[in-house]
């Protein structure tokens, strides 16, 4: 709840003091700066002096990437499972073997996951 509150209080100010890492600091805290950038992307202002300068929104994307918002997000799939030796792409089941290190009572066993065929216009 603390968190919706502090994005109606990011609504309610200037855009352009979000800049000023002070000011996002006392009335936005628990938010990044690239959870400002996207809800800002997704705010439909009702007139035309509300629009949020594109210029903001970038700031705040570069910003985000600069401390490196995103990077409790990546991972090493390496380390989770391998893939088979020659998958064959017709097919739409894909044989993966997990690891003896995640899954050591496993054994090596296939596991086999079913794909939902896309259609590409």
């Amino acid at each position: 709840m603390n968190t919706l509150i502090q994005l109606l209080d990011v609504l309610i100010i200037d855009k352009v003091s979000l800049k000023d890492e002070a000011i996002r600091k006392n009335v936005c805290p628990s938010l990044t700066t690239t959870q400002l950038a996207i809800a800002l992307c997704r705010f439909n202002p009702e007139s035309d002096d509300e629009e949020v300068d594109p210029s903001i929104i970038k700031y705040l994307q570069d910003e985000g990437i600069r401390k490196h918002d995103i990077q409790n997000i990546t991972t090493n799939v390496d380390q989770v499972l391998e893939l088979t030796e020659s998958p064959e792409p017709s097919k739409s089941i894909i044989d993966l073997k997990i690891p003896p290190n995640i899954l050591p009572q496993t054994n090596q066993k296939l596991f086999k996951f079913l794909t939902k065929p896309t259609t590409i216009y």
